[in-house]
């Protein structure tokens, strides 16, 4: 579709039977904070894709991880991962949209992440290892 530049659009990703919107890319960066409904302005020609996830995923295409402590008191919340291969963890309000992402590199199965910039409130953390997923919820005071 060819849209004009200064156009305002407001585009809206509506999920097929057994998906769940995950987050908007355009030009393959991930769109942090944006809902599956998206607003903006045309300054440029961008690629768009909305992603989905698939609910009901079976345990062997899961991604084993542990978080803690949980609650999170002190700013600090630390995840461990049972493999050693590049991963994606991105961590979602409780409205779902996305606030953080941080990469795991090849070998990497400990981070610590700072969410000092984020509000006390409950959050999902999802770590995306190839077509791998897993997620938990854990809460920040």
């Amino acid at each position: 579709m060819l849209i004009e530049e200064g156009t305002s659009v407001t585009v809206k990703a509506v999920a097929d039977t057994n998906k769940q919107f995950l987050h908007w890319t355009v030009d393959n960066e991930i769109v942090a904070g944006a809902g599956a409904e998206y607003s903006f302005t045309v300054t440029k020609d961008i690629t768009l894709v909305a992603h989905f996830n698939t609910n009901g995923i079976s345990e062997n295409e899961t991604v084993q991880f542990s978080i803690f402590p949980n609650p999170v008191t002190h700013n600090l919340l630390k995840v461990v991962r049972s493999t050693h291969n590049k991963a994606r963890m991105e961590i979602y309000n409780s409205v779902g949209s996305l606030v953080m992402i941080q990469q795991f590199e090849v070998n990497e199965t400990h981070a610590n992440i700072n969410l000092s910039s984020l509000s006390s409130g409950i959050y999902i953390i999802r770590l995306v290892e190839g077509q791998r997923t897993n997620t938990q919820h854990f809460i920040k005071e």
